[in-house]
């Protein structure tokens, strides 16, 4: 750093300063008086020395009293209006220069510029090198406030579109491009005004490194690590996005334009004018013939080249030629999807003013086509096709370079060559027609067999352009009727169906199922036309050749008509060692199809069959009952109008009594002696009978006697089998996914016992319970009491019908279930874990699933609990089940009654519980009718009355029960 003052120039301050100390005390003031500035009289005066500058005394006085710089401008007016003033700007300070022990001159700055500014002027002046500047305005800087550290370099006046004019100023260490670029973004400059400025501070000497402003610099990173650095963006002239595109072509990563346009376009388009979002991505000046520039043509990205080829060449009136000449140009250079340009193009709206899409219309292209193929593409089948037709007929077929020859669109057209190249024929789809029966048509036409049939039909039906509703053709389609005549739907067989699988389809669709159509009987019918050809009468609901469950490959997966699909399901998630997930996630999809028929959605995982009643009998089957004349039971023969007058005659009760009764045998064996013996007599009168041939004869009629009393009289043991058997039925016993064995069991007495009564806790009961627990290889019994039952309704998701049922486990007070309330006394863990088991077999689950079932269970067993007393069920009165120990009931009863502030009373009710009288309130109202519920149930004999199933009588009207002596008495 250069030194500023040397000892003589700190002499020459001193000699100053001295001076001026004399000069104050003797000079006179050239200027005196007191200052009114406004309306306010300041106390001081102002004082102007002789050869004092009046801008600086001004200055002094308004610094001391706190004037502003407007103030003072109006008071240095009046002092110049008075006394002379050589300049308006006051002097702030002052220092001596010295360079090389030389005195160069005195730097001073004026109010009003910025010191680097005055230091940078100074060393210009002077040719003084930058260190005696910073070395000025280091000192300046301690005593005047400075702005900034570098100083202005180059102005310019320009003037604005409206006329003012702004003041652009370059300073140094400043990007000339970049202060134009911002002052022409904050005053709305053009590109041109930038230009012309920029062009002009060069010619004025100003430095720069680039020509063009940097508008953006952004640093990416592509996810796929091809790329990380920064992109430049200048203020260059082209337009945004084509800058973005040549960016990314010279860093070679164009293929990621959009990703990166996404992120970057919207910045640089906030400070550049946008006009377009697409980059020019191929642009060549084009020539004719004799070399004449025709114009540019220029493609931009993802509009069709051909399109805008074609554009260009109509509006110059290029032939085809040219045209195709300039495509392949083109091509070789970008990607082109099609080389035949669009010569129409019209939107189409909705009903509502929503946009569809818009019809194209190729040159040389049948206009139905093109509307044919927007409708198909775009799935318009909420509007009028025939409308759509008809408008773009109107509107399209009087404009060149396109036909209207035909209404009807064709969809596939090819000519078919065999492997050798010769031609076989031209196929041809067209609309409203299925495509797999046109070439069903067409192969038979061509004699081409089945295999080439169904490849065909592959072939075609894979172009997206054409929608297969069959990949097979039909063979037969016959419509069906119900009973009443009304038609239910065209029933069709497709060429290699077994008609039983396709009219398990047809019933499945047409919930025909459901209103008890007898399929079998259709299927006869069916089969006996000639055109339909039955290969098996059992039908397939489902059939996959490698089916996948949960990841897995679980082979050939084949569900008949008399399975369930969730059974079939279940046994391959058992042989895969799958999840229950895997198997309701394939259920779901399986059965979302509306011809298949899914009417449970959980597995049978154990069932017995053949149960029969009289197999439980306290002794053995020793009740067995002997069938006399077995042959009666025959369905060949009590179904021949003969045979069944026969059986009703020998189930008289005398005919049966007779033929039941022990001696009947000898009885007609003496009564058929005695015809003999009449019969021989008789016949002795007229010719004698030798005695070996009356022996010959009582033998042989003893023979035949005891044959017949042994084939029609005597029980036969398949006929006796059998009957015990048929008597004695009982409902199979099922039990699904997920159930406790001993509710299952349970809920089988309850429906057994309306045909057996007493099932529940006999002997048969017990035995079926102990059973099915010692099969642990399906079952796991966890409980031998079974819990009450509540039908909490169900749940319909994806079709299927999802059953909500709560098994309370109140009833047993020795259940080892702890209930823990949850939800803020909404609920319990016991409820929560069955909506759970609900909500693990729906696939997918529905948003808060487990919560809502959870708060539904608790909300009807809430209601339930208020109507428990209201109800017929004398357990359900009670808070029992029907395998109650009879020891809990009175103990039940205790609790119930006490807990309405009761206690037992020693005594009966005189009125049997008729009467209500009006001073109970309800808690004694519930416990008179909680007694009166046990007294009907209070003994073994009393049990079993009322465990007896109620048959309805007088067509429904009624319900009655039959005693042991066969007496029916009406229950109330």
């Amino acid at each position: 750093m250069p030194k500023l003052l040397c000892r003589k120039s700190i002499a020459l301050s001193l000699w100053h300063f001295v001076h001026l100390l004399f000069s104050c005390s003797c000079e006179p003031y050239q200027f005196q008086k007191p200052i009114n500035i406004g309306s306010e009289l300041l106390e001081a005066e102002l004082k102007i020395r002789q050869n004092q500058e009046p801008a600086d005394a001004v200055y002094e006085f308004g610094v001391e009293h706190g004037l502003t710089w407007e103030q003072r401008m109006e008071l240095l007016d009046t002092v110049c209006r008075t006394i002379v003033c050589s300049r308006k700007e006051a002097l702030l300070w002052s220092t001596p220069v010295v360079a090389n022990n030389r005195f160069i001159d005195e730097f001073k700055l004026f109010e009003g510029i910025e010191p680097v500014d005055a230091a940078n002027e100074f060393i210009q002046q002077h040719k003084l090198s930058v260190g005696y500047r910073n070395a000025i305005l280091s000192k300046a800087c301690d005593i005047i406030q400075c702005t900034r550290i570098y100083p202005v370099i180059w102005e310019k006046q320009v003037t604005l579109p409206n006329g003012s004019l702004v003041k652009i100023s370059i300073k140094e260490e400043e990007e000339p491009a970049d202060v134009i670029f911002r002052a022409a973004q904050k005053h709305g400059l053009s590109l041109d005004n930038r230009r012309q400025i920029m062009n002009e501070a060069k010619r004025d000497g100003v430095k720069y490194t680039r020509e063009f402003a940097l508008i953006l610099a952004q640093e990416i990173a592509l996810d796929d690590g091809s790329f990380s650095g920064i992109l430049n963006f200048y203020d260059d002239g082209r337009e945004p996005v084509d800058a973005l595109h040549g960016i990314l072509q010279e860093n070679d990563i164009e293929h990621h334009f959009n990703q990166v346009a996404k992120t970057l376009l919207p910045k640089i388009c906030t400070l550049l004018l946008c006009q377009r979002m697409e980059p020019i991505i191929w642009a060549q000046k084009l020539a004719n013939e004799k070399g004449d520039v025709i114009g540019t043509l220029e493609i931009i990205k993802n509009v069709e080249p051909v399109d805008v080829i074609d554009h260009f060449a109509q509006a110059y009136g290029l032939d085809v030629a040219y045209r195709n000449n300039i495509l392949r140009l083109v091509c070789d250079k970008i990607v082109c999807t099609r080389t035949i340009p669009v010569v129409f193009k019209q939107n189409v709206v909705d009903g509502s003013g929503n946009m569809l899409g818009s019809v194209q219309i190729l040159e040389g292209e049948e206009v139905v086509d093109a509307v044919s193929r927007f409708i198909r593409e775009n799935d318009a089948d909420g509007i009028d096709h025939i409308g759509l037709k008809n408008h773009f007929f109107q509107q399209a077929c009087d404009i060149p370079r396109l036909l209207c020859t035909r209404n009807v669109a064709i969809l596939f057209s090819r000519q078919v060559t065999k492997d050798d190249g010769s031609i076989i024929g031209q196929l041809v789809v067209k609309e409203y027609e299925e495509p797999a029966d046109v070439i069903f048509d067409w192969c038979n036409e061509h004699n081409l067999d089945e295999n080439y049939l169904f490849s065909a039909i592959e072939v075609v039906c894979s172009l997206g352009e054409i929608k297969c509703n069959r990949q097979a053709p039909l063979i037969t389609s016959i419509p069906l009727n119900d009973p009443e005549g009304n038609f239910v739907g065209n029933y069709e067989v497709q060429l290699r169906q077994e008609p039983a699988d396709a009219l398990y389809q047809f019933f499945a669709k047409h919930g025909l199922f459901a209103k008890k159509w007898n399929m079998q009987a259709v299927l006869e019918q069916v089969c006996g036309l000639k055109a339909v050809h039955c290969n098996r009468r059992k039908a397939i609901k489902y059939y996959e050749q490698n089916y996948t469950m949960g990841g897995v490959i679980v082979g050939s997966l084949v569900i008949w008509e008399d399975e369930e699909v969730v059974d079939t399901l279940y046994a391959k998630r058992k042989q895969y060692n799958l999840t229950l997930d895997d198997q309701m996630r394939s259920f779901i999809e399986i059965c979302m199809q509306d011809d298949i028929l899914c009417e449970r959605t959980k597995a049978v995982i154990y069932k017995m069959t053949d149960i029969t009643y009289y197999d439980f009998e306290i002794f053995g089957n020793e009740t067995c009952k002997r069938r006399y004349a077995g042959w009666q039971f025959l369905a060949s023969f009590s179904s021949s109008s003969i045979g069944s007058k026969i059986v009703k005659f020998v189930q008289k009760e005398m005919v049966v009594s007779v033929i039941e009764h022990p001696l009947i045998g000898v009885s007609v064996l003496w009564i058929s002696l005695m015809c003999l013996n009449i019969c021989l007599g008789l016949f002795s009168m007229r010719k004698k009978v030798c005695s070996l041939q009356k022996i010959i004869l009582y033998v042989a009629l003893i023979i035949y006697v005891s044959c017949v009393h042994v084939y029609l009289i005597e029980p036969i043991d398949g006929i006796d089998s059998a009957m015990h058997m048929h008597e004695g039925k009982l409902p199979d016993l099922t039990i699904f996914e997920e159930e406790e064995p001993a509710d299952a069991v349970l809920k089988w007495a309850k429906e057994a016992a309306r045909k057996h009564h007493p099932i529940v806790r006999k002997p048969i009961h017990l035995e079926i319970l102990e059973k099915v627990c010692n099969d642990t290889r399906h079952l796991t019994c966890t409980r031998t009491r079974a819990w009450e039952s509540i039908d909490m309704g169900s749940i319909t998701l994806y079709g299927q019908s999802f059953n909500i049922e709560y098994f309370n486990p109140d009833v047993d007070p020795n259940a080892q279930k702890k209930c823990v309330t949850i939800m803020e006394g909404k609920a319990d863990t016991c409820i929560k874990s069955a909506a759970i088991a609900v909500c693990r077999r729906i696939h997918p689950q529905p948003p808060g699933c487990v919560h809502d079932i959870t708060l539904h269970m608790s909300n009807q067993l809430i209601e339930y609990e208020k109507k428990r007393l209201d109800s017929k069920d004398t357990y359900k009165k009670l808070g029992m089940e029907m395998d109650a120990p009879g020891r809990e009931l009175f103990e039940k009863l205790g609790s119930i009654v006490r807990s309405r502030g009761m206690n037992l009373s020693p005594f009966s009710r005189v009125d049997n519980g008729t009467e209500i009288y009006p001073k109970w309130d309800e808690h004694t109202l519930e416990a008179w009718a909680a007694r009166d519920t046990f007294y009907k149930i209070r003994d073994p004999e009393s049990r079993e009355w009322n465990d007896k199933p109620c048959e309805p009588v007088f067509g429904g009207a009624l319900c009655a029960k039959t005693d042991k002596d066969g007496n029916m008495q009406i229950e109330v």
